[in-house]
């Protein structure tokens, strides 16, 4: 699980989306535009499933998260966000 938790969007955000690979297992979500990415990363947790098998057979979790925002305008964006800072293993 990874929470998220808040972001304001200034501006006129007309895309935002969040890439998760786990261990380069792809979790993909495709938001929204800026008042739908203030609504998900409220209090918000993603699932990335059981982390189990082949991939996670070293133990290891290595996680690559890339949030992509996109406007119309200068100065628009999508801030204050972060992962939380517990990733529960089991």
């Amino acid at each position: 699980m990874i929470g998220l938790f808040g972001g304001t969007s200034a501006g006129n955000v007309t895309g935002v989306s969040l890439d998760i690979l786990a261990n380069n297992v792809d979790t993909f979500k495709n938001i929204g535009n800026g008042a739908a990415a203030v609504s998900y990363f409220t209090d918000h947790a993603i699932d990335l499933g059981p982390l189990s098998g082949t991939a996670y057979a070293s133990g290891a979790l290595n996680l690559d998260i890339t949030l992509k925002v996109t406007s119309d305008g200068a100065g628009a964006g999508f801030l204050r966000w972060r992962p939380c800072d517990r990733v529960k293993i089991g």
